[in-house]
């Protein structure tokens, strides 16, 4: 035993490095010293370089600066690093040319400004390269110059000279600049910006940029995005018309200016500046000459301050480190890298007028599901389909216009590997003599909205040939995700005023099992292993005579079907039919006819996801956060946010 381990409480191994930096994330937007905490001995870094200034008169727009992650890199706590962050380039005119833009430094690492846009020569390739200029045309330079790997960024798109003078797109971290399209006389569209979301969590947070009118988005945590080129020319035919921008890319990149077709020559625009602190490019500016290409937006550095710690570790350390709450928890322990998880998406929406019921949002669970350390994964909770509006008049029949349910997903930030499920299909109104399973505009309804979905909605009142069913598991998965809704009334010599039931999680939706009866919603599942409660029932149909019976909700949160109101109790009147019940994605319950104001329609239940893995453990958040039987603990999401594992 080594004398260490003696005097640390008899601990035999070697010291490891750990690093308690509590995840702390920072921003900082100007040139001077970083100091990292106490406790920090590692780190993630991004650094972003300025952008590219845009060109005049139909030039091109300015590249995004270089942008350069580094993960996991080691320092010292307490400590200060000297950062460099990077100006936006000039835009030409009143300079005489536009400039790249300065690079950001921090770390030993550079990353090297957008290049600007339309200058022949060194100026041009950068970080992101700038667009290429109008005439003679020119091609877009460059990105990734000089060379890092991973890359800093993209190649500018060409300009062009038919129909008008069009500039190319600044190139951006994530993607190429548009080249101009001659033909069109459009200007090229700037290059996408970066996604740093998978180091430094989902948005919304304080540290990523707040979105600026006429430049490419960032309050998703996108920066470094290319700026659009200017385009048209005034009196030229067949110039850009008016209105027509060549956008910046996402991450604040600069839209580009547009010539309105005019014989006028005032009726000219500027590009638009890069947002400021993102690294974008500056907008070329419409022909003719005399107006001004945008600036390129400023550098960043984003840091993250890691907690880490594995290995062997003397009591000492441990037992100091946990009384004062600095010890990180260690998710990656035997057992735990994978999560039991349920996704339920939102139920769809109930129509009236003797409609059938909706379908119940699909309904997908995996037991093993794999996940890793150190990752923020994002969870979408769907809404459920939303009512048919309540026409007016003194007999309002409700009529079609529900909504599908909204899908719902446990999907991490960092690669994309999403887990969905599907939202719940609409109760149909009438039979639809359309082709089965087709968007319901032969309704009178809108493109997009059908009956198919996690589990089909019935089929309404009916005198015309049966026209099938509502298909569930319309995502097409090898465990279904749901099940088919229920028919209306097949003999086409007997009308039916009843509805089917919408399909379930657990069953199929009842067809109409007579001219008096509607059919009721299918019943939800259980299946998943987390707990015994049923969710995702399907929504009952409608009836359209007191003396008949509506539709029973299906068992897991389906909404009661209604009839004529006023009716009696037992036969569920109208002001009896009811919503999904929220976080089960039920199926809302049809609506009948009314000759009285009543809410008519409802609204199928939003969805929800549920997580559980064994034993608790420290810095985990997400959702609601409860111990369950087995010795587990439950993160149960009602609403979309995250669920993060901090390393």
């Amino acid at each position: 035993m080594s004398t260490a381990g003696r005097s640390q409480g008899g601990i035999i191994g070697v010291d490891n490095p750990t690093s308690f930096g509590k995840n702390k994330v920072t921003a900082t937007t100007a040139t001077g010293t970083f100091t990292t905490q106490p406790g920090t001995t590692l780190i993630t870094h991004t650094i972003i370089a300025g952008g590219g200034g845009g060109d005049s008169d139909g030039g091109g727009g300015g590249g995004a600066g270089g942008v350069y992650t580094t993960e996991s890199a080691t320092v010292c706590g307490a400590t200060g690093y000297p950062i460099v962050i990077g100006g936006g380039g000039a835009g030409d005119f009143p300079a005489p040319v536009s400039v790249r833009g300065t690079p950001s430094v921090a770390f030993c690492i550079t990353a090297t400004g957008g290049g600007a846009g339309g200058v022949p020569g060194t100026c041009g390739p950068g970080g992101s390269g700038g667009g290429g200029q109008k005439a003679p045309p020119q091609c877009g330079f460059a990105g990734n110059t000089p060379p890092l790997n991973p890359s800093q960024g993209n190649s500018g798109g060409s300009g062009a000279n038919a129909l008008g003078e069009q500039g190319g797109g600044g190139g951006g971290a994530g993607g190429a600049g548009a080249s101009a399209c001659g033909p069109g006389a459009n200007a090229g569209a700037g290059g996408a910006g970066r996604d740093l979301t998978p180091f430094y969590g989902c948005a919304p947070q304080p540290y990523y940029v707040a979105n600026v009118a006429g430049k490419g988005a960032t309050v998703g945590g996108i920066f470094a995005g290319g700026a659009g080129g200017g385009g048209g020319k005034p009196g030229v035919p067949g110039g850009s018309p008016p209105g027509t921008v060549a956008a910046g890319g996402t991450g604040g990149g600069g839209d580009g200016g547009v010539a309105s077709g005019s014989p006028s020559c005032g009726a000219i625009s500027d590009g638009k500046d890069g947002v400021v602190n993102t690294g974008g490019g500056g907008g070329g500016s419409s022909p003719p000459g005399g107006n001004d290409g945008g600036q390129g937006g400023s550098g960043l550095l984003l840091t993250k301050e890691l907690n880490y710690a594995s290995g062997v570790w003397p009591m000492q350390a441990q037992l100091q480190k946990q009384t004062c709450g600095s010890w990180p928890a260690e998710p990656s322990l035997p057992g735990f890298t994978t999560i039991n998880l349920l996704v339920i998406a939102g139920g769809g929406g109930g129509g009236g007028l003797q409609s059938g019921g909706a379908g119940a949002g699909g309904y997908r669970f995996c037991a093993t599901h794999s996940i890793s350390p150190g990752n923020t994964y994002k969870i979408t909770v769907g809404a459920g389909g939303a009512a048919a509006p309540a026409p007016p008049g003194p007999c309002a029949t409700g009529g079609p216009g529900s909504s599908s349910g909204i899908n719902s997903s446990f999907d991490t930030c960092a690669v994309g590997c999403t887990y969905s499920a599907t939202g719940g299909g609409v109760g149909v109104y009438g039979a639809n003599p359309s082709p089965v399973n087709t968007p319901l505009t032969a309704m009178g309804g809108v493109a997009g909205r059908s009956g198919p979905g996690g589990s089909g909605g019935g089929r309404g009142e009916s005198n015309i040939p049966d026209a099938g069913v509502m298909t569930g598991n319309k995502g097409g998965y090898p465990t279904p995700e749901g099940n088919n809704g229920g028919n209306n009334w097949s003999p086409s010599t007997q009308y039916s005023g009843a509805g089917g039931g919408g399909g379930g999680a657990g069953a199929v939706g009842t067809p109409v099992p007579s001219t008096t009866t509607a059919g009721a919603g299918g019943a939800g599942s259980n299946a998943w292993p987390g707990d015994s409660t049923l969710r995702a029932g399907g929504g009952g149909g409608s009836n359209g005579s007191a003396i008949y019976s509506s539709g029973a909700a299906g068992p897991g949160g389906g909404g009661k079907g209604g009839n004529v109101y006023p009716a009696p109790e037992a036969y569920g009147g109208q002001g009896s039919n009811s919503d999904g019940t929220a976080n089960t994605g039920g199926g809302a319950g049809a609506g009948g006819y009314s000759c009285v104001p009543a809410p008519l329609n409802r609204s199928g239940g939003s969805g929800v996801v549920i997580i559980q893995y064994p034993d608790s453990f420290a810095g985990i958040t997400g959702g609601t956060i409860a111990p369950v039987p087995g010795c587990k603990t439950q993160h149960t999401f009602t609403a979309t946010g995250c669920f993060v594992i901090p390393f």
